[in-house]
């Protein structure tokens, strides 16, 4: 999941997106600013 819609910024701010949250099949194994990080495979 990424922090903001990329089609609905300009292409100048493309590049300063961040990932927010990762999803692996249906469970959150990453959540940026999370101290309780889980890391998969």
């Amino acid at each position: 999941m990424l922090d903001r819609d990329i089609f609905t910024i300009s292409a100048e701010e493309i590049d300063e997106i961040q990932v927010s949250e990762t999803y692996i099949q249906g469970d959150r194994v990453y959540e940026r600013g999370s101290s309780n990080k889980q890391f998969c495979c």
